[in-house]
């Protein structure tokens, strides 16, 4: 009876270390996946902050285009583009940065001491009305089926200006510039500086030819030619 006793109580003490053992062995295997995800823990939140920055570094280069386009949009809608900006730069600004290296033909006429230089390789054709000078064309040289650029120095009797014509307006130290942007008709584009003289005459010069871009290409030779301008007892462009 004592030894079935002994072995009822061996059986059950063997049970309960088994049942720890499991416990224990469950206990260990759950640590070690709870540590395991813990490891690998801050490379899940590594990858979410890149992948968040990615998103934030496209979200603010997705609105600085949409507000360089928004600028665009704007700027054109108030005349404001980078080539009228570059249009609307004074003429006395213009002028005064023309180069006139190239302008190694001079005509001179001495009625009312008129002087310009011109392009090499341009002829002119000049006119006198009542023994003195009325104007004078300088023709360009035409190249292909392109038609040669033209400048027409007139001079003009101070009785028939007309300020109304024009819409801008600089003074400078001798005189005043009256003109308007170019013009374009039927693809032949113009621009006409008037200068009013504290002389006896005033001047017009005007440049034609045709093609807009043509006009661009010979602007800085129309500019550098006014540059060069020179009438009664001084310099036109004596500020400079």
């Amino acid at each position: 009876m004592k030894k079935e006793v002994k072995f009822s109580q061996s059986r059950n003490f063997g049970i309960l270390l088994s049942f720890l053992f499991h416990i224990l062995t469950l206990s260990s295997s759950l640590l070690f996946q709870i540590f395991e995800k813990s490891e690998g823990f801050p490379q899940i939140v590594s990858l979410s902050i890149d992948r968040n920055a990615n998103q934030y570094e496209q979200l603010v280069e997705d609105k600085t285009k949409t507000s360089e386009e928004e600028k665009d949009i704007k700027d054109k809608e108030s005349g404001n583009s980078e080539e009228d900006t570059k249009e609307k730069l004074s003429l006395q600004s213009q002028i005064s940065g023309a180069d006139t290296l190239g302008l190694q033909q001079i005509y001179s006429e001495g009625t009312l001491n008129v002087r310009i230089k011109y392009p090499m390789g341009w002829t002119y054709i000049d006119q006198n009305n009542k023994g003195r000078l009325d104007g004078v064309t300088f023709l360009g040289i035409g190249s292909g089926d392109k038609e040669p650029a033209y400048v027409h120095l007139e001079v003009r009797e101070k009785y028939l200006f007309n300020p109304a014509k024009f819409k801008l307006r600089e003074e400078i130290k001798n005189a005043e510039l009256f003109y308007n942007e170019p013009e374009e008709m039927e693809g032949e584009v113009t621009q006409i500086v008037y200068i009013k003289t504290k002389e006896e005459y005033d001047y017009s010069i005007k440049l034609t030819i045709k093609g807009f871009d043509n006009f661009l290409q010979y602007k800085p030779v129309f500019f550098g030619m006014i540059k060069s301008f020179k009438f009664g007892s001084s310099w036109f462009w004596e500020k400079i």
